[in-house]
């Protein structure tokens, strides 16, 4: 790869003026000279590693980052080590430091003993990392991470609670306390839900006058008053959290059963989704919905079962490309309610707070057709359209 000519080009390129072939080329262009830093900063870390003996701070300082990313590039360059292929195809700009870090997260998934499975099965796996975004690949990665776990998942369950950690930490640059914490996929599910409902409780009707503007931040930052509120003490009732799950008879599996759907965000097995359900209130939707699911101008909120119903239809926030989950989602009216719009199931669409900003905000104009075609007109007029989704209502 000649990152030189790469780099000349987009210098060259006046993205005010370039017409729509040439900004194609140039987001090329940049996404492989990025994956290029990517695997140079690797190098660099090795370096580092190499003349101080702690690669990931030394890497961090000359790059004027923090230590936790330096870590990651120190973290990438283990990685890469264990699959050579990948390495080499990150050097040549094809595959990016985000696909590095989905077979960090699969490596960590398998036991110590499956590692070298994994790293030889990624190893064969370098064509799809080149042709897929990252996102799409750590799909593929978790296929073959489910094939290497145990039936049931019992014994991987009880390595991630013994895995399971919380640290805190005062940043030295702003003052702020600062808490991470990772929890098994049982734990982890329960106290996502636990917090989500408190952020709806404290703030379903109201927000304070001083939350952020940005969607992003205004979420983060109600978070954190919802999880000081739960240690605190001040919390709402602690009931069962709800799971949806949409139960699939158009799509079988390798075993012919129908799939089912359970808005997590990571797989589990089914000894642990046992698990899950015993401590849930779990509701089974179908596919096809019932007839009572328009309110008209009786409610603004959707129901408890219009959310249902959205639920079997959209895994994820409805906007093309936009991967929130559902359960980060809200309902919203195509027809804004504030101008007369019905609460129907025909009218709402699942949008995360980053997609209800632009909606509201910064004027994307949406327009659903009868067969839930979306239509989205972005402000400089250019039209993107997304099909029915798959799982129709």
């Amino acid at each position: 790869m000649d990152v030189l000519a790469l780099v000349g080009g987009l210098v060259a390129c006046d993205a005010a003026t370039a017409d729509r072939e040439t900004l194609d080329a140039c987001a090329g262009a940049s996404a492989r000279v990025r994956a290029w830093l990517d695997g140079f900063d690797v190098d660099l870390g090795r370096g580092f590693e190499a003349k101080t003996g702690y690669g990931a701070k030394s890497f961090a300082d000359g790059a004027g980052l923090s230590l936790g990313a330096g870590e990651r590039v120190v973290e990438r360059g283990v990685t890469l080590s264990a699959v050579p292929a990948i390495e080499a195809a990150v050097h040549e700009g094809d595959v990016s430091g985000a696909h590095v870090d989905a077979v960090t997260r699969a490596l960590r998934q398998v036991g110590e003993k499956r590692r070298s499975q994994l790293a030889a099965c990624v190893e064969t796996m370098v064509g799809d990392a080149r042709s897929l975004p990252a996102n799409e690949f750590e799909k593929r990665l978790k296929v073959e991470v489910r094939r290497l776990q145990d039936d049931d998942g019992k014994p991987k369950l009880e390595q991630q609670k013994k895995a399971s950690r919380f640290r805190s930490w005062v940043s030295r640059k702003t003052g702020m306390w600062c808490f991470r914490g990772e929890l098994d996929p049982l734990s982890g599910v329960i106290a996502d839900k636990r917090l989500r409902d408190e952020v709806e409780r404290l703030f379903h009707e109201a927000q304070p006058d001083d939350a952020p503007d940005d969607p992003i931040e205004k979420q983060q930052y109600l978070a954190a008053l919802a999880w000081l509120s739960l240690v605190r003490g001040e919390g709402g009732a602690v009931g069962k959290p709800e799971m949806i799950v949409v139960v699939d008879a158009t799509h079988l599996d390798d075993d012919g059963k129908p799939t089912a759907d359970w808005d997590l965000p990571v797989d589990l097995p089914d000894g642990v989704l046992r698990d899950v359900a015993a401590r849930a209130k779990v509701s089974v939707v179908a596919i096809w919905p019932p007839a009572d699911l328009n309110l008209g101008r009786s409610q603004r909120l959707a129901s408890a079962a219009q959310r249902r119903v959205l639920r079997a239809v959209y895994p994820t926030c409805a906007m093309p490309g936009c991967e929130a989950r559902f359960s980060k989602t809200k309902a919203h009216h195509v027809w804004w309610w504030e101008h007369g719009g019905p609460t129907d199931i025909d009218n709402l669409l699942p949008l995360c707070s980053r997609c209800h900003h632009r909606v509201h905000d910064k004027g994307w104009g949406l327009k659903l057709l009868p067969d839930r075609t979306l239509e989205v007109t972005l402000p400089d007029g250019t039209t993107v359209e997304t099909g029915p989704p798959e799982r129709g209502p």
